[in-house]
């Protein structure tokens, strides 16, 4: 099911900038077409050297490494035992910002995001692509305080 969900995010006939972060690489040789495209307009990461067999605790390491490639984190719908869990926690943990779209509150798969809306308070719910956008956008430097734009009030 992962592997069709890949093909459906990753469109072979738009040629767009793509980073595709991965838990093993072992998975090269079944998703070769699409890792070609990703590489031909982006970058393949991974801390797991070639033909690594994937493991749990590879996945938590993937959702650091797109915590640090992102500047802000959107769990949707996400089971209690998510990886994306780990993600949202590791990007509130470095200041990060998180975002929730949570589906119903009878669905199993909402757990996890009314987890992260209850255990950290910063956490946004979002419904729209500028609920998302918003807190992603630096401030424009024209509108700073001077005191702000000196550092220390010099």
């Amino acid at each position: 099911m992962e592997r069709r969900r890949r093909r459906r995010v990753r469109d072979r006939r738009t040629p767009t900038p793509t980073v595709a972060v991965l838990a093993s690489v072992a998975d090269r040789h079944t998703q070769r077409a699409l890792l070609a495209d990703v590489e031909r307009y982006g970058v393949v990461v991974s801390q797991a050297p070639p033909d690594t067999a994937p493991a749990w605790l590879r996945f938590t390491a993937r959702q650091r490494l797109i915590v640090g490639l992102v500047r802000g984190v959107v769990v949707v719908e996400a089971g209690l035992r998510s990886a994306t869990l780990t993600a949202a926690h590791t990007a509130a943990a470095v200041g990060r910002p998180v975002m929730a779209v949570p589906g119903p509150i009878t669905s199993a798969t909402s757990a996890g995001c009314h987890l992260i809306l209850r255990t950290h308070p910063d956490t946004r719910l979002v419904t729209t692509g500028h609920d998302v956008t918003d807190p992603l956008t630096p401030p424009d430097p024209a509108t700073l305080p001077a005191t702000a734009l000196l550092g220390d009030g010099e």
